[in-house]
């Protein structure tokens, strides 16, 4: 029972006992028998006592407005400022100024004390008229016009005003009159006036600082802890959150202006950093660009050390022109991924490919890669061997399984354990015939052969299943996690999105290659300590001394996986070893198969028929069980590729650094500004700890920037 109903209730069984009260002409529902056997009344009680005993306890309500504050407001009541305000910084008729606008700075901060916002609404050569913002009134309908746009208005006609005037003879400005009273309240607070327009601080040094730190990618809440810890609270700010919203809405508008002239001279500026910056355009016949193509001095210079073997794809539109991103992307010798170059393509047609793989060939020095992984895209296909005459293609298994990403996502929601056996059979170092023997086994077990994503894996099984081109050397590129981590680096790191536009596309493109750039040096100075070992073998003491931190710890990982295979000679042939997982696979008999392996210790020649040494220039894990079976001592130098070594990468003969930051005799801004920088925080760490330092401080800095803005400039590049 609720309350509403047993209220209801009390009420109407009251009036078949009472007298006519007014009560009675109340229209209640009729109570049901069992509401009338629930509660029992006494026939001689008052209406109005069964009525409040037969409910919950009032609670005492809300405190409610005095009857004052619901009356209309006196027109005519004068609000007048602090009187605790310090005279000095009252208006009146003895102050003088030298400028306009020296008075018009001191009436605002008077106003900005006594709580009440500023607006010019006269101004000629010699006379200046300042009014309470809240002056006139706001016409909500104009005549003969329809109301267009709801918007609010603060006017009430004050008359509060100041008139400035210019004494020509003297050459000085002077309030002529003064009107002090206004007819509304003042607010003094800073948490009111920083929405007061005439006192919103808007400092160019502090703005500049807001916009470097937009232009970091700092998010809106974030930028506005750092200013609240600056002014010591939010309540500090000389500025609203919706000042800072509506400074970055307009920052990102002007960097959309002129979007193309920007980006030419972003590559202008590269270009004057460093002359093997490289870049070209290809315009049409209006002359308007269609293509861009660009690569840094440092991105060049890997590509001489690690351009071997090259992923390529235009999987990305990151930018408000849906251009497709191009990218042209490798591995370094830490295993890391390394940009070579990018590009913005008007579309994916042959010849645009075409001309953006010449411009990549032209940049690189005439180099062709080895090997180039690609999506499958039939355009790049037709373009690749027009350009690249001697380098392989393959498609890149990360992007086939995308391609079929839904279809495959079905198969695996409506068969347990597809997904896990599926990879498996891609993954494992198998043979051709092993490959296709697995592959039919699995569409038989699951019933899957006509699936259209089955299918279309198939098809074109030569092209991006390891077991058909294992003698073509990869470098490790085919993994799948190696193109997801480009993607995540474009996309998920936020260092550019759909409304980026070229010019900041191409800023935002140096950071990602400077946080490369900053990942790999700390990776090459780490690699200078010692490695944990993975074993005493002699050859390990070998491969520990020679591989990266990177490399070797992948060498380790293996070692350890080694360690659950065994091995047997081979009794057919001499020097040849079976080595076989010691845990039985019950899913498949092809997990259980036995690599022969090939071990000629004296003519120091090693071969397995997993070749996985050749796919990637690593060792598997049947030749590492065959080197601690046979206790190699050292390994031949032929099986130790460079690019996994320490000094793997070669001495350029350019500087590989794409941004001069010193440059001679500490010309650059960027190197000023920096050691300028640490000299203020610490003068700013002494001068704030006492007053008679703040006003040292106050009064040195005033002065330094006094003289350093008469001294002309001499601004590197």
């Amino acid at each position: 029972m609720d309350v509403v109903n047993a209220t209801a209730f009390s009420v109407a069984s009251v009036s078949e006992t009472c007298p006519a009260t007014p009560l009675e002409q109340v229209v209640i529902p009729a109570p049901t028998p069992l509401l009338q056997s629930s509660i029992e009344i006494p026939a001689s009680a008052p209406a109005a006592s069964v009525a409040s005993s037969s409910t919950l306890p009032t609670e005492t309500p809300p405190q409610a407005v005095s009857p004052a504050t619901m009356l209309t407001p006196d027109p005519e009541e004068i609000y007048l400022h602090d009187p605790l305000l310090p005279h000095s910084i009252v208006p009146n008729e003895e102050k003088r100024f030298a400028t306009g606008d020296e008075a018009y700075d001191f009436y605002c901060y008077y106003a900005s004390k006594a709580g009440f916002s500023v607006r010019i609404t006269k101004t000629r050569d010699s006379v200046l008229e300042l009014s309470c913002k809240k002056q006139g009134k706001w016409e909500f309908y104009k005549p003969g016009q329809d109301r267009v746009r709801e918007k609010m208005s603060m006017r009430c006609a004050c008359k509060a005003f100041v008139k400035v005037k210019w004494n020509k003879k003297k050459d000085y400005w002077f309030f002529e009159r003064i009107r002090m009273e206004h007819n509304h309240p003042l607010h003094p607070s800073p948490t009111q006036t920083q929405f007061m327009h005439a006192h919103k601080n808007k400092d160019p040094v502090m703005m500049e600082f807001v916009d470097q730190l937009y232009r970091a990618n700092v998010n809106h809440n974030s930028t506005v802890n750092v200013l609240s810890e600056i002014h010591g609270g939010r309540q500090n700010l000389p500025f609203t959150e919706m000042d800072l919203k509506n400074r970055r809405a307009a920052g990102a508008r002007a960097e959309r202006e002129n979007d193309i002239p920007k980006l030419l001279e972003f590559f202008k500026e590269m270009k004057a950093q460093n002359e093997y910056f490289y870049h070209e355009v290809q315009v049409d016949d209006k002359n308007v660009i269609k293509n861009v193509f660009w690569s840094h001095a440092s991105q060049r210079a890997e590509y001489v050390d690690f351009g071997d073997v090259i992923t390529f794809n235009t999987t990305y539109r990151t930018n408000m022109y849906n251009m497709p991103l191009a990218m042209f992307v490798g591995s370094n010798h830490q295993l890391q991924n390394v940009v070579f170059g990018q590009a913005l393509l008007q579309d994916e047609r042959a010849d645009t490919f075409e001309w953006l793989f010449k411009a990549f060939q032209t940049c690189m020095f005439g180099r062709d890669p080895r090997l180039i992984l690609t999506d499958q895209d039939s355009s790049m296909a037709a373009a690749i061997p027009r350009v690249f005459k001697k380098t392989k293609h393959r498609l890149c298994r990360w992007h086939m399984l995308k391609k079929y990403r839904d279809e495959l996502r079905k198969l695996y929601d409506d068969h347990d354990g597809l997904k896990i056996k599926l990879l498996t059979v891609i993954n494992h170092p198998l043979t051709i015939a092993e490959f296709e023997a697995a592959w039919r086994e699995l569409e038989n077990e699951y019933g899957i052969k006509d699936n259209e994503a089955i299918k279309g894996l198939w098809k074109y099984r030569d092209m991006w299943v390891a077991a058909y081109f294992k003698h073509l050397y990869c470098g490790r590129m085919t993994s799948t996690q190696r193109s997801e981590s480009v993607n995540k680096m474009v996309k998920d790191r936020g260092f550019m999105d759909h409304m980026t536009c070229m010019s900041k596309f191409a800023r935002k493109m140096l950071e990602v290659i400077q946080h490369t750039n900053h990942t790999s040096a700390g990776e090459t100075h780490w690699s200078q300590a010692e490695n944990i070992r993975a074993t005493l073998q002699p050859f390990d003491k070998h491969l520990n001394r020679v591989y990266t931190r990177a490399v070797y710890k992948k060498y380790r990982d293996d070692y350890m996986a080694s360690t659950a295979f065994r091995i047997d000679a081979d009794p057919e042939r001499e020097d040849t070893y079976l080595v076989t997982h010691t845990n039985e696979s019950k899913s498949y008999a092809w997990l259980q198969h036995s690599f022969r392996v090939y071990a000629n210790v004296g003519a120091g020649k090693y071969t397995c028929e997993c070749r996985t040494w050749e796919h990637t220039g690593l060792f598997c894990r049947h030749l590492l069980k065959a080197f601690t079976y046979l206790q190699i001592t050292n390994i031949p130098s032929d099986y130790i590729l460079k690019r996994y070594t320490r000094d793997a990468r070669s001495v350029p003969m350019w500087d590989k650094h794409d941004i001069v930051t010193i440059g001679p005799n500490c010309s650059t801004e960027q190197w000023r500004t920096s050691k300028l920088l640490n000299l203020a925080m610490v003068a700013v760490r002494a001068c704030r700890k006492s007053s008679v330092g703040f006003e040292i401080g106050c009064e040195k800095l005033i002065a330094l920037t006094e003289l350093a803005s008469t001294i002309p400039n001499d601004i590197g590049p």
